[in-house]
């Protein structure tokens, strides 16, 4: 019994210590020729110092490779009778998510792409909405709106629903006072007390999305109360 006790700490010591390694995901979308219709089930690798790692992209064009070591990779993916890619220098970084969509040739040639300097998307590009922004909004009942207001990397379509840097609508993951949600629900102005919204780099403790991620927490009890006495 001692033995095995022995055994399970060290799984959960080697499990802890891959979990604290820092490692980043790579993910996107990909494209034909056309640079608009996604081919699914693509062979999508990357090459790091003769490691590879490899994914399939699934039936709608989207792929994704995780525990990947912070560092610069080249990634290749391959279709068959689509052709082939390659982008070559793309940065990796620890804890975030890099997103790279990728366009086959449409024939045999390969494309090869090549990236240089600084890496393709700002990690951990987040705006925030002061306390202060936010009480003076004239849009403080309907935070998409209010969002949109402070950057213009984000929209709205017809049917209300956000778009980050031409992400898919329903791609934008919500976060209200740390639980995920699938949209924005109505929410008193007077009751949010901070706003974030992450356009790029987002950091993969938010989970697996490449449409942006909005954080809001709302008041607690004693700020909506000091709030109330101060309108007294």
């Amino acid at each position: 019994m001692k033995k095995l006790s022995i055994i399970i700490a060290t799984i959960l010591i080697s499990v802890a210590a891959n979990a604290q390694n820092g490692n980043g995901t790579i993910m996107g979308y990909v494209y034909g020729s056309d640079s608009t219709t996604v081919k699914p089930f693509a062979t999508v690798k990357v090459d790091y110092n003769g490691d590879i790692l490899g994914a399939v992209a699934d039936i709608n064009g989207k792929y994704k490779i995780s525990a990947v070591k912070p560092g610069k990779y080249n990634i290749h993916a391959e279709l068959s009778m689509e052709g082939k890619t390659t982008v070559n220098g793309l940065d990796v970084h620890s804890e975030s998510i890099t997103k790279q969509n990728l366009y086959l040739s449409g024939n045999d040639t390969l494309i090869t792409i090549e990236v240089f300097s600084e890496p393709l998307i700002d990690i951990e590009h987040i705006n925030t909405i002061s306390l202060s922004d936010i009480k003076n909004s004239p849009n403080i009942q309907s935070p998409k709106t209010m969002l949109t207001n402070y950057n213009s990397d984000i929209q709205l379509d017809a049917n209300n629903q956000m778009i980050i840097r031409g992400s898919r609508p329903g791609d934008v993951v919500y976060f209200v006072d740390g639980v995920k949600q699938t949209d924005l629900q109505s929410v008193p102005g007077v009751a949010i007390n901070s706003m974030s919204v992450y356009t790029g780099g987002i950091p993969a403790k938010y989970g697996d999305t490449t449409g942006g991620v909005v954080i809001m927490n709302t008041k607690g009890y004693f700020d909506l109360y000091y709030a109330w006495k101060a309108r007294q």
